[in-house]
């Protein structure tokens, strides 16, 4: 080689380092085709991002080195224009282009001409910004009909990419997004994503409810099917995932643009492959006539002669599908207000939600009369039982159903007694009465007492003071009286009450506290007085009975006649000693208290000398 090729060559490469260093403004997105003249515009929504483009022809099994762009026109202008260049091939022409950001060395695409496949990988990277590895699939002008495009997608395996990322994106002539193909962040499911403006007004983001299966195990077999009815409709793995019709005001029309690959990721991914197998996209004309198909494998000029067959129109759409399951929110207490979560549809275009009545243990569910919409009040004839909201979606291939699980059994406002409180113990003073509560339903607590003292009747109750626990010592005050124990339990709505009362309260029987005694000189013709000594209270009603014994207290004998509280000692007491008993009596039984014996009773006075004057 020449001095001079060498001196052309080392030039060429410092315009190459000097373009990839300008700043992001000065550069073009474009890309040169390996090995010719021909420059390429992409459409800014496929090459936001980029810090610039180059192209990666990369055989399989071995890396080529980047060759960087050559300038030339911005989207919008005719490729090579303002530069000097010829033009560039016509808007019918179909081409792959190859793109990768340079920012990202071990980022790549390869293509395998045999087997029509692309495969993209972004490998770790320490610059900021996002990155991208991508084909660009010029299908050429578009076309006012039908257009499907079919991929068969899978990740590498065992990867989980941190954020969204986009792995399929088809644009405009103008450069608008008309729809995407994402993974999901975290999840690696599968979510159609038309921006507000692409297929219509409101951007359109869904979940197809498939997760994105590791590259070499298996592939998901999409198809996507946009009309010039303003209409998509969205297969995977053959079961229609959405259907949409009717949609307007969206900017973008037919697809010119079809990237695969990747399309974004963040600078902090750490490493991601995505592979495209089976990548076709199918123009049909609105007009009819031949269909014009551009695969990556392919890649024709024109369209080429016989066209193959038109493809089949989509299978009708299915009914809707549940994603999640719906959902009762509340308290299931009566006169409480529960709310329903539909869940999440898949192709749903309308929901009724209805609420049904069903046994304790959710079983045997009715529909609730008139009860529909998003929420429902807890009456009293929903009283043990649970609740369930049935969710109804409907589209143009039917309705299906889908319930909540129940809620409940659904508890009353206030505490329903079952069995009253009950009373244990005698009525009789100094016993100990305890009170059970009873059995009670819906209660949201023990139970607490307060006791009472009413009258014989068990009317004209008055609380009796600090009485409050489940036990109570019947005292003096409590004689004639009944006791009530009332019972109150908490409820969600409130308290509730039920009460148990005694039977009049009686005296306990008599008990002597203190001996009786006997006062008076023990003389024959005297009068002894009886004591009767202490008594328990109230006091009882007392009796005397005296009782003549021996000398030594022994051999005791009533006294007949002698039955009050005073006795005239007589002639048979001499010599002898005297007792006194003294019996108390109410109602509750008698008790009988004798007094100690008195001295011998000495006989009545002897004058034994005359007596004088002096």
């Amino acid at each position: 080689m020449g001095t001079r090729p060498k001196i052309v060559q080392a030039a060429r490469w410092l315009l190459a380092a000097a373009f990839l260093s300008a700043p992001f403004l000065l550069m073009p997105r474009v890309l040169l085709l390996p090995g010719g003249v021909d420059v390429v515009s992409l459409p800014s929504a496929l090459g936001r991002g980029l810090v610039g483009a180059v192209e990666a022809v990369v055989p399989d099994g071995h890396h080529s080195r980047p060759r960087t762009t050559r300038i030339a026109s911005r989207p919008g202008t005719a490729p090579g224009a303002g530069r000097g260049r010829a033009a560039g091939p016509t808007p019918t022409a179909r081409r792959l282009v190859r793109v990768v950001t340079p920012a990202c060395a071990t980022c790549v695409v390869r293509q395998n001409l045999a087997a029509g496949t692309i495969s993209a990988t972004v490998g770790r990277s320490t610059t900021g910004g996002s990155r991208a590895a991508f084909a660009v699939l010029d299908v050429g002008a578009p076309a006012q009909g039908a257009v499907r495009v079919h991929d068969r997608v899978g990740l590498g395996a065992g990867q989980v990419p941190r954020r969204d990322v986009t792995v399929l994106r088809v644009t405009d002539a103008g450069g608008h997004v008309v729809y995407e193909l994402r993974i999901q962040g975290g999840s690696r499911l599968l979510r159609f994503h038309s921006p507000a403006g692409g297929l219509t007004a409101d951007a359109i983001d869904v979940s197809t409810g498939r997760t994105v299966p590791d590259d070499g195990v298996s592939k998901l077999d999409v198809l996507v099917d946009t009309r010039s009815d303003r209409s998509v409709v969205v297969l995977v793995d053959g079961t229609v995932a959405l259907t949409l019709t009717g949609l307007a005001g969206g900017s973008a029309q037919q697809a010119e643009h079809v990237a695969v690959g990747i399309v974004g990721t963040a600078a902090g991914e750490q490493g991601l492959t995505v592979a495209h197998d089976d990548l076709t996209v199918a123009i049909q004309p609105a007009a009819g006539g031949a269909a014009v198909v551009v695969t990556p494998g392919a890649l024709p000029t024109a369209p080429q002669s016989p066209a193959p067959a038109a493809p089949q129109p989509p299978p009708p759409p299915a009914p809707p599908t549940g994603l999640t399951a719906p959902q009762v929110a509340g308290t299931p207490v009566e006169g409480s207000e529960l709310t329903a979560d539909p869940g999440t549809w898949q192709d749903a275009g309308s929901i009724r939600i209805r609420w049904s009545r069903c046994t304790a243990d959710g079983s045997g569910c009715r529909p609730i009369r008139r009860a529909s919409g998003s929420s429902y009040t807890l009456g009293a004839a929903d009283v043990g039982s649970a609740i369930r909201a049935v969710v109804a979606a409907t589209n143009d291939g039917g309705t299906t159903t889908v319930a909540s699980a129940a809620l409940g059994p659904v508890s009353s406002a206030t505490p329903i007694v079952v069995a009253a409180p009950a009373l244990s113990g005698t009525s009789m003073q100094g016993q100990t009465l305890t009170a059970t509560p009873g059995t009670w339903r819906w209660t949201t607590g023990p139970a607490t007492f307060a006791w009472s003292r009413c009258d014989a009747s068990g009317s004209g109750c008055a609380p009796i003071a600090g009485a409050t626990g489940a036990t109570y010592l019947l005292g003096e005050d409590d004689i004639g009286s009944t006791i009530r124990v009332t019972a109150t339990v908490p409820g969600a709505r409130g308290p509730s009450s039920a009460s148990a009362t005694t039977a009049v309260v009686v005296p306990a029987p008599p008990v002597s506290l203190a001996a009786p005694g006997i006062a008076g000189a023990a003389i024959v013709g005297r009068t002894l007085t009886a004591d009767p000594g202490a008594w328990s209270r109230p006091t009882p009603t007392l009796t005397y009975g005296w009782l003549r014994c021996a000398k030594d207290g022994s051999s005791c004998v009533a006294i007949d006649g002698a039955a009050g509280p005073t006795y005239l000692t007589t002639a048979d007491d001499a010599g002898a000693t005297i007792e006194v008993a003294v019996t108390g009596t109410n109602i509750s039984g008698t008790a009988t208290a004798v007094s100690p014996a008195t001295a011998p009773i000495l006989g009545p006075a002897k004058n034994l000398a005359q007596p004088t004057i002096s």
